[in-house]
């Protein structure tokens, strides 16, 4: 388990030694750690280390996620996926060390490219390598989630690397619920179902998504949409790409359609697709595909509509300043807002806007891209209602947190792990949320005491009920000899024998589920399930004395078989225990 809150300054790191490796030089920086160009002293040769966000390292749960992240990255070997080697720890740091490539990222490339775009051929060539690398990481299982321009890079030799296979995303997601704020900045390369549930649970189509989002920043020098909103409306369709081969519009475009039926379905469908694009045949100026359903077409004007269309700009013009003149303020002359109050109303619009994001993320069941607009509502203008919500959507934000986590857990405590793993991942489970306040939630409370009943069970020795000590035997059959359970309805009745399967807890409670009960000797009029859960409630609140083996150690019992003869009286059910 990781404690305490560890700290670094990234930029006193550089020239000092972690270990092995000597840090050279940052090459890197993000919201969710910095990248640092290392010399490994024992192989001798540079290798590239990217820093583990302290209050991440410091979250047990979500430390444990991104080990089994980094694992999964580290089975991919492919020439176009750079190689994630292992996770390290120096003076209390952690950092991912990985593979060093000498290169520029997608995002440097076009940022330094003419037009801030590449040429259609270069595109072509270097997304083909990416599919590659992509489809090899899929067939592991593995879905990046945060595919961008920066993710992927070009080594000075041409050859292409995808960077951050799923840890990118882990950690950003993590930090995300850490902290309550958005870290990430990059919405404009998610997919529709990673920002709404509306559009299905998240596969790897995502990755297609993204792709052709890449694409079409890497052919325009932008990206398709601008802002979360338009991402996930139906109405909103990326501009059309002009002035590259229609087959490639096509691809892009596919990319980018939100009905998961019509998108790819798979990195392999883009690549073929990719093969079959000839530039030099099939380039159309300003052309767009003609099967791209989700794009409006652009209709070139003829040249002689041009005057035409610069007349009806002069008019507008024109129109447009004998109104600024109407309302001219005549005794101070143009009616300008001063500069503050100019600013405090654009600040009140931009306040409102965050506010309104806020909610509809809130509705949406995004609760950190909540936080995280309410946060950039209280950085301009801190009021009660931000306050309010922030407190509001944290509460909820939490207990999904806990639902979603006690679900995977429940999942992993069903697989094949051993005993003593099982026994930790409750534990820090148990330490991360058995004290945070859940008012009203009882779902989550029987949640939490759920997983710590199953670590007791874990923890405790188990042994059949013939093996307990012949008076503790005893005991147990003295308080189960008769057993009276009112509150039966009126005209139920029943007869007959049932035989229930317990156990017994370190603390001495009884153990039993609907399906322990064997009901086929039973006679009832009215509802049988009645029944069976007054038998349950009943049994399930007796107090018997802590098991002990013969030696006085505390154990737990399994496997007791109990036959009761049943008949009911009044309103109460009789239960009579058959040696």
């Amino acid at each position: 388990m990781i404690t305490g809150k560890l700290t670094y300054v990234p930029d006193a790191l550089v020239g000092r030694t972690l270990g092995k490796y000597e840090v050279r030089e940052i090459i890197g920086r993000g919201g969710m750690g910095v990248v640092f160009k290392v010399w490994d002293t024992l192989e001798e040769r540079a290798k590239a280390i990217k820093m583990v966000p302290p209050e991440l390292a410091s979250s047990s749960l979500a430390f444990d996620d991104l080990k089994r992240e980094i694992s999964m990255a580290s089975g991919i070997v492919h020439p176009n996926v750079l190689k994630v080697l292992s996770l390290e720890a120096q003076e209390g740091q952690y950092f991912i060390v990985m593979e060093y490539i000498e290169g520029e990222s997608l995002e440097q490339k076009i940022a330094n490219a003419k037009g801030r775009r590449l040429k259609e051929e270069e595109v072509i060539r270097i997304m083909k390598k990416t599919a590659e690398g992509i489809i090899e990481a899929h067939a592991k299982k593995v879905i990046h989630r945060d595919l961008k321009p920066r993710n992927i890079m070009v080594s000075r030799d041409g050859e292409v690397k995808v960077l951050d296979f799923g840890i990118s995303d882990r950690m950003t997601r993590s930090m995300t619920e850490l902290t309550g704020s958005d870290n990430t900045g990059t919405w404009p390369y998610m997919a529709p179902e990673q920002l709404s549930n509306l559009f299905g649970r998240e596969n790897q189509q995502v990755d297609v998504w993204s792709f052709g989002v890449t694409m079409y920043q890497l052919l325009t020098g932008e990206v398709p949409f601008r802002n979360r909103e338009q991402i996930i409306d139906l109405k909103e369709k990326p501009f059309p790409l002009l002035n590259v081969s229609r087959r490639t519009a096509h691809i892009v475009l596919k990319c980018l359609e939100r009905d998961r039926k019509k998108r790819y379905r798979d990195m392999s469908e883009v690549l073929a697709d990719l093969g079959g694009v000839r530039i030099s045949r099939e380039t159309i100026n300003g052309s767009v595909p003609d099967t791209a359903e989700s794009v409006e077409r652009e209709v070139s004007k003829p040249f002689w509509e041009w005057p035409r269309v610069v007349a009806g700009v002069v008019v507008l013009l024109a129109l447009g300043f004998l109104f600024y003149s109407l309302t001219m303020d005549r005794e101070t002359g143009f009616n300008i807002p001063e500069p503050a109050e100019r600013d405090k109303s654009e600040a009140r619009l931009e306040y409102e806007g965050y506010i309104k994001q806020a909610e509809d993320a809130a509705a949406e069941g995004d609760y950190s891209a909540a936080l995280s607009f309410l946060g950039k509502a209280k950085q301009v203008e801190f009021t009660p209602l931000v306050a309010k919500r922030t407190r509001e959507i944290s509460v909820i934000f939490q207990q999904h947190r806990i639902k979603s986590d006690f679900q995977q857990l429940t999942e992993f405590m069903n697989g094949p792990a051993s005993r003593e793993e099982k026994i930790e991942k409750c534990r820090l489970f148990l330490g991360t949320y058995q004290n945070l306040p859940t008012p009203g939630d009882m779902e989550i409370q029987a949640m939490i005491a759920g997983v710590r009943d199953d670590m007791e069970h874990l923890q405790v020795t188990t042994i059949s009920f013939t093996e307990l000590p012949g008076q503790l035997v005893n005991a147990y059959y003295e308080r189960i000899r008769r057993i009276e359970i009112a509150g039966l309805p009126e005209g139920t009745r029943a007869l007959g024998r049932i035989k229930i399967w317990v156990y017994i807890t370190a603390v001495g409670k009884i153990g039993l589920q609907a399906e322990s009960i064997d009901d086929t000797a039973l006679e009832v009029t009215g509802e049988k399930d009645t029944i069976k859960r007054m038998i349950i409630r009943a049994l399930s609140a007796l107090s018997l004395a802590p098991p002990r083996a013969a030696n006085g150690a505390s154990v737990r019992v399994s496997d007791w078989e109990i036959s009761f003869k049943v008949g009911t009286f009044q309103d109460r059910i009789i239960l009579t225990h058959e040696a």
